[in-house]
């Protein structure tokens, strides 16, 4: 029965069209740090996004310290996130609107 009124809150407020647009923007926004020489990658689906802190772009050696370091920043001014290995794991709730999707990039 949880299940079902789950499923059911998800379509009547229109969450899956929210994570698809909020993802793209979440996504977008993520891109522009490939300008950064330690950001080897950013990839994601929907609000699951992640970026890769690499210690050299050509060679795309992951940097696990740096990944840390960046981690630590993002939950010390309260961005939730995962550190997984040299990436970090954005998973933001799908009822995130525009505004907080730029607040966290």
């Amino acid at each position: 029965a949880v299940g079902l009124k789950n499923l059911e809150i998800i379509e009547r407020e229109n969450l899956l069209e929210n994570s698809r647009l909020m993802g793209e923007r979440l996504k977008e926004g993520f891109g522009k740090l490939l300008d950064f020489s330690i950001v080897g990658d950013v990839r994601g689906r929907g609000l699951l996004c992640g970026v890769e802190i690499v210690k050299d772009k050509a060679t795309r050696e992951a940097d696990p310290v740096k990944a840390l370091e960046i981690y630590n920043a993002c939950m010390a001014r309260g961005l939730r996130t995962r550190n997984v290995g040299s990436t970090l794991a954005f998973a933001p709730p799908l009822v995130i609107n525009a505004d907080e999707v730029d607040q966290i990039v």
